[in-house]
This record gives C-alpha cells, structure tokens and sequence, in this order.
C-alpha cells in the first residue's frame, strides 16, 4: 500500500467519523448540545488560543431588523397573538450553536475550516432557505456576507416561492 492509499483511507475514516458524529448531534436537544459545547470549552480553556479571522464573529443580533424596518405581522409568520412559532423563535439560538460547534470540531482537528469563499451559488441558495428561514433578508445580509446583498437573498428566496423577506412559507390568503 502505498503513502497515499494509506492516506486517502485515513482522510475517508476521518470523513466517516466526522459524518457520525454530526449525526449523533442532530439526535440530542439544543440544551444537550449546549452542554457538550461548554463542556468542550471547558477542556479546550487549558490550551493556547488559535487566532481566529475578526469576519467570522457576529457583528449584532440575527433577529434584529434593519434600521427604519417596521414588520408585518404577515411578512413574520406571526400567529393571531403575535407570537411565531417556536421553531422560529429558536432559529437564531439553532444558528449560534450550529456556529459554535463548527469552531469547535475546527479546532479540535475534526472537520476542516469552512471556505465561504469558495462555495458555490447551489450551496449558498441551500443556506439562504435553511439556516436563514425566518430571519428579515438584511439581516442575513450582515450577519451572513458571503451569502450576498439584501437583494440576492430576496431574489434566491423569491426563485424558491416563499416570502422574500422572511424566507418564510408564502400566505395564501381566501378571497373576500
């Protein structure tokens, strides 16, 4: 066998373990996976720092509106009381966590650094109308950079039919 056979089939283990790994996560509650993370944090404060890029950190609140933006209860998917549904609610906390544990796996050596510059327009759509389901597009805008302007998103998000703002299940409302 040699150097590089051994070493593809090391990369491939590795993969493999990655993948298992991600979805034994997936199983446990976001309060389980929390706890992993602090525990993981926990262990890792013992050793010396990496220097992490200044881009990579959020530069404010994922559910915050752009300045001068007043919502629609419609435009949010707000129920009769005004309040969204839990899933929702739960999709900036989801985000975070998701975000943490990649660093995570990254600087324990388990899954390389993501590349956004290279990711292809398919893999930035599929992040648009999953991650960001929810969220107002200029909020994804600056919270997420790579994925485009305010337009782009509403743009992606209109091409897939649902709301363009919200990224949100379109409203069919009954005639009158």
């Amino acid at each position: 066998m040699s150097g590089l056979d051994n070493h593809v089939d090391r990369a491939v283990a590795r993969l493999a373990t990655q993948e298992r790994r991600l979805q034994a996560r997936e199983r446990l509650s976001l309060w389980e996976r929390l706890r992993d993370c602090e525990h993981r944090i926990v262990l890792r404060s013992t050793i010396g720092a990496k220097a992490y890029d200044a881009d990579t950190a959020a530069q404010g609140y994922e559910s915050s509106f752009p300045p001068g933006y007043i919502p629609d209860m419609d435009d949010l998917g707000l129920d009769d009381l005004g309040v969204a549904p839990l899933e929702h609610l739960l999709r900036p906390l989801r985000n975070a966590l998701e975000s943490l544990e990649a660093g995570l796996d990254f600087d324990s050596g388990w899954s390389a650094s993501r590349d956004t510059g290279r990711m292809i327009s398919e893999e930035k759509d599929r992040e648009i109308l999953t991650r960001w389901v929810g969220m107002h597009s200029g909020t994804v805008s600056v919270q997420a950079p790579h994925l485009g302007s305010q337009r782009t998103i509403e743009r992606v998000r209109h091409r897939a039919g649902v709301q363009p703002v919200s990224g949100l299940p379109l409203v069919v409302r009954a005639a009158a």
